[in-house]
């Protein structure tokens, strides 16, 4: 980890220096993800600080989250355990919680227009005549409410389990969805929305179980199998440290380093390769060139296989082998394929 070239390159706070000097199972200081509080060099650092712990004890929280049955509500951890570990450890959380509906989205807001005016419905000024609309409201209950009884079958609640963790289908009502405006009131209803500083999302009291176990437990080694597969390529290695980590919260930390791992799978795949050729010759495919060609991709198959001759790649069983004309056709007919 090139210290000097992060802090060249984010800024430094002098009192940032110290996180390079935490060692494997001490204790992370607290940050807030993704807010300008301190520098991001600070945020990456303790992220990476983070991962680490949680090589040591991300199955130790997972298992004391599990117990509380993943609730998202802070008091429902006492003393050392879950979520106050995390935060410990890694000085940030992971949501318990999933988002079913971002209100202060604009691409939402066009969507959701574009759809009622077809339809001669009511059209929304802005995002936040849509957030407080019966219409999100309504949309927010059809993806909770699915969302509530699957998670209820999965652990076999019975009805007192589901009063006590909150995720009663009965407690969900589009006319009365109740409003937080801070972390504290988490986890404390089925649905709730949540309204802050430029933010207006509703949220489901049940987690997105793929992620947590993503963000607790694979996490940790994703990020170090990404960082030995770069660590003798410069290029790749600031690469990995500029969109590999996120100094997001550990949802998102997951999510940044499974794609970041997925791209590099990609790399010096046979696809991967197929594709790069054709974007770097778009002065030949161009609209023309494909508008004079025959629905069998005639001319486009023939003209990869000429820029494709010579060429090796890596197919779906780990081989590198010479990219043939079946690798072409296969790819032109589906680009998305696995060769």
């Amino acid at each position: 980890f090139d210290v000097r070239e992060y802090q060249r390159k984010y800024g430094m706070q002098p009192h940032e220096s110290t996180v390079c000097a935490l060692e494997a199972g001490q204790l992370v200081p607290v940050y807030f993800a993704n807010v300008q509080y301190n520098s991001i060099f600070y945020r990456k650092a303790l992220s990476m600080a983070g991962l680490r712990n949680l090589i040591l004890c991300g199955r130790e929280i997972f298992a004391e989250l599990k117990a509380q049955l993943f609730a998202s509500d802070p008091s429902k951890y006492t003393g050392a355990g879950g979520l106050n570990r995390m935060k410990r450890m890694t000085g940030n959380m992971v949501d318990l919680d999933t988002v079913v509906l971002r209100c202060n989205d604009p691409t939402t807001l066009e969507t959701i227009n574009k759809m009622n005016k077809a339809k001669g419905n009511r059209v929304y000024a802005n995002v936040q005549e849509f957030a407080h609309s019966r219409q999100a409201a309504e949309m927010a209950v059809a993806a909770a409410l699915p969302l509530l009884e699957g998670f209820v079958k999965e652990f076999g609640l019975t009805k007192a389990q589901q009063k006590t963790r909150r995720v009663q289908t009965s407690q969900v009502d589009a006319g009365k969805i109740p409003v937080a405006h801070d972390n504290s009131s988490r986890g404390k209803w089925p649905l709730w929305q949540y309204i802050n500083a430029g933010v207006n999302t509703m949220h489901v009291n049940v987690p997105n179980m793929a992620d947590i176990i993503g963000a607790l437990l694979r996490a940790p080694f994703a990020a170090l199998r990404a960082y030995l597969r770069c660590k003798d390529l410069p290029e790749e290695l600031a690469r990995f440290y500029e969109d590999g980590i996120s100094d997001s919260c550990f949802n998102g930390k997951w999510k940044a380093l499974e794609e970041f791992n997925a791209g590099l799978d990609k790399q010096g795949s046979i696809t991967q390769i197929l594709a790069d050729l054709q974007a770097k010759h778009q002065s030949v495919f161009t609209a023309q060139f494909f508008d004079a060609d025959d629905r069998k991709h005639t001319k486009e198959i023939r003209e990869m296989v000429r820029l494709a001759a010579c060429l090796s790649g890596r197919d779906k069983s780990g081989r590198t082998r010479p990219i043939t004309q079946a690798d072409v056709q296969a790819w032109v007919n589906d680009p998305a394929v696995e060769i």
